[in-house]
This record gives C-alpha cells, sequence and structure tokens, in this order.
C-alpha cells in the first residue's frame, strides 16, 4: 500500500454487529497493509450491548483506500458465502427478541447490583 498522510480524512467502509467480527475484519486489512482503526460507540467497553444493538463498530480507514478496502473484504465475504459457518447467516438470525433480552439483562443486573450495595 501507499504512504497516506496523518491529515487525510478517514470514512467508514463497512458496519459489524460485534467486537470479534469487527477485529478479524480489522487484523484482515492491516495484514494487507491498510491503515485501518474500529470505531465503537460502546461506552468505552463499558457497554458492549449498546454497540451490538445498533450494529456500532465501524471499520475506519484514509479515504484514498476506502474503495481498495471495500473491494478486499467484499471478496472476502463472496468467498465465506461458500462455507456454512459465513457470518452473513449468523447477522441474519439476530432479531429484536434478543436486542430486548440484552436490555432486559442490563436492568436486571443493575437493580441486582443497586439492592446489593445499597444495603
Amino acid at each position: 500500500m501507499t504512504d497516506v498522510p496523518a491529515y487525510e480524512r478517514v470514512v467508514a467502509i463497512a458496519s459489524c454487529g460485534s467486537r470479534w467480527e469487527a477485529d478479524l475484519k480489522w487484523s484482515l486489512l492491516d495484514a494487507e497493509g491498510y491503515r485501518v482503526t474500529v470505531a465503537s460507540d460502546d461506552a468505552g467497553g463499558l457497554h458492549p450491548e449498546l454497540a451490538y444493538l445498533a450494529c456500532a463498530y465501524r471499520l475506519m480507514v484514509p479515504e484514498g483506500q476506502a474503495e481498495s478496502a471495500r473491494e478486499l473484504l467484499d471478496a472476502i465475504e463472496e468467498s465465506s458465502a461458500e462455507f456454512e459457518g459465513s457470518i452473513e447467516p449468523i447477522r441474519a438470525s439476530r432479531g429484536w427478541w434478543a436486542a430486548i433480552a440484552v436490555l432486559i439483562m442490563t436492568v436486571l443486573a443493575y437493580r441486582i447490583w443497586f439492592l446489593l450495595t445499597a444495603g
């Protein structure tokens, strides 16, 4: 890859539903020489369920590398679609019930913590 100036604008090339998926794609891009980072909306790792619900792990690359990085990710996803254990069926199987379950568990955990520390 070519050298990219530090001040070049970065753009999102993909969004992922989980940290492990974002890290996997990050490692593939990094191994190919892209300057890539993962931006997430999970309160600094304190509440990963927030990012899970919003599919909020985003892969960011410099604008000059965006097109080729997207092509690489598309090629990888096309080749992984041939296998039974690809990422897409996992993402498609998530429904609103999973989001509600995560919220309920978070609220219950907070209430239990509050009851144990307040008394």
